[in-house]
């Protein structure tokens, strides 16, 4: 699930059907996250799991471009982000 922001503060929930890779999540967010953030006229802060989509060289690239910071995470730490456990 992707989270994308909408009007009001609140957000909506993206379902994504079968496997993702890099190429899925710069997709979803491309077509997704953006679109709102600019409508609403926000930036971006998003915080990534360290997960192989999350880093690769074309999802770094494609945010850095989007300008979109990404929160440092320290690898090998689930147990740090309290909605793994919700």
């Amino acid at each position: 699930m992707v989270p994308t922001v909408k009007h009001g503060g609140g957000s909506e929930l993206h379902f994504i059907d079968g496997f993702m890779n890099s190429q899925v999540y710069c997709s979803i967010l491309k077509e997704k996250l953006l679109p709102s953030l600019h409508a609403l006229s926000l930036h971006a802060l998003s915080q990534h799991n360290n997960d192989p989509k999350h880093t690769s060289k074309a999802t770094v690239a494609f945010l850095k471009k989007n300008r979109v910071k990404v929160i440092q995470w320290p690898n090998m730490s689930p147990y740090m982000n309290p909605i793994e456990h919700l």
